[in-house]
Formats: C-alpha cells, sequence, structure tokens
C-alpha cells in the first residue's frame, strides 16, 4: 500500500495532541532516577526528547494512525534501560491506552472527523485500523455502542480502500 499525507485536521481551533503522555512520563521519571551508564541514560533522554517533536499530531486522526508507531519507539527505550517489565510502565500503558480509547469515541461521533478516516488510504488506512483494532482487542472499548461504532468504522474504512 502506498502512504499519502494524512488529511487536514477538520478542526482548525483544536491544540496538538499527544499519545502515551503517562509512557513518555515514566520514561523522563526512569532517565532521572536510574544509577545506570550515564552514557545510555543520555543517549535514551535525548532519543526521548527527539520522539517529543515527531509524536504530537495536529489533529486526531493523526494521532490515532501514529500511535502504535509511537507505543512501539517507547517501549524500545524502556527496553534499553531494562524497564520493559516494570509494574509502573505497564500501569502507564493501560492509562494511556484507556485516554486513546476515549479519543477514538469522541472521534466515533463526530461527522467531521470520521470524514477524515474515512479519507485515509494505504498504510495511513491500516495503521489507523490497527490502532483501532488494538483498543478493540485490549477491551479498552467495551460499551456495546462504542464497541459497534469502532467496528463500523473499521469496516467502512477497510471498504474504502477494498
Amino acid at each position: 500500500m502506498e502512504s499519502r499525507p494524512l488529511p487536514p485536521n477538520p478542526d482548525p481551533g483544536a491544540t496538538e495532541i499527544l499519545v502515551y503522555q503517562n509512557v513518555i512520563a515514566f520514561l523522563s521519571n526512569a532517565c532521572l532516577q536510574t544509577s545506570q551508564n550515564a552514557d545510555k541514560v543520555q543517549g535514551v533522554q535525548r532519543t526521548l526528547d527527539s520522539y517529543l517533536l515527531s509524536m504530537s499530531s495536529e489533529s486526531l486522526v493523526g494521532a490515532i494512525v501514529n500511535s502504535l508507531g509511537h507505543r512501539t519507539m517507547l517501549l524500545e527505550l524502556c527496553s534499553q534501560l531494562g524497564l520493559a517489565n516494570d509494574p509502573t510502565l505497564r500501569t502507564a500503558l493501560r492509562t494511556d491506552g484507556e485516554q486513546l480509547a476515549a479519543h477514538s469515541v469522541s472521534m466515533f461521533e463526530s461527522n467531521s472527523l470520521e470524514t477524515a478516516v474515512l479519507g485515509l488510504e494505504g498504510d495511513s488506512a491500516q495503521r489507523f485500523m490497527d490502532a483501532v483494532q488494538d483498543a478493540l482487542d485490549k477491551g479498552f472499548l467495551m460499551a456495546h455502542e462504542q464497541s459497534s461504532k469502532a467496528r463500523r468504522i473499521i469496516r467502512k474504512l477497510s471498504e474504502s480502500c477494498d
């Protein structure tokens, strides 16, 4: 699939969205508190700082499209510090997943955002579907109405992308 740029934000008054804020805070605190090799910690902190610039999105659709890739990058940084199995990280991931699902629900209820989603093509469309399916699989969209809307938008996007 060929990737196209994400559609512009249908809500020009919206502020930037940053997903995985709790994991970012966890990583930042870990960098400050660890007694590991200073060069390794500084390298992780520099990488995290550079990721922060690329992780914010001007649109909710863009935030969801890129969310799984951002989670992968953050988990790689956690692994570098030996924190992949930390219970605090798991809590932060769950909280961030719930917040991302809440963003998704608000998107399912907006005609302009649904139109933006249905305009996705290629890799962007696939990443969006993967992110919404991930929220469904993890039980973040448990209410029947929420899961129905999520499945409906996945189906419609899948049909529009063939």
